[in-house]
């Protein structure tokens, strides 16, 4: 797990604004939905996906995608 504000590289990278502690890299690449730091931001971190990434796919746990708009998430379970 990746501490908050890190980048993959281990550097320290500024959090993106609007409340989300976590920064731009961790959201677009490095979402890891079973973090605890997550649990305690998980509004603030989803509502910043949702405004700049709305798709993104995670390289933790082997790769996933997240969606975290409602719309997305009805059209990719209908499809």
């Amino acid at each position: 797990m990746m501490p908050i504000g890190m980048s993959r590289a281990g550097s320290r990278a500024s959090a993106p604004a609007g409340g989300c502690p976590f920064s731009d890299d961790w959201c677009a690449d490095h979402f890891d939905h079973v973090s605890p730091d997550l649990a305690q931001n998980l509004h603030e971190t989803l509502g910043y996906m949702r405004a700049h990434h709305p798709v993104a796919h995670s390289e933790e746990h082997g790769g996933f995608w997240v969606v975290s708009r409602y719309e997305d998430v009805l059209r990719v379970a209908q499809d």
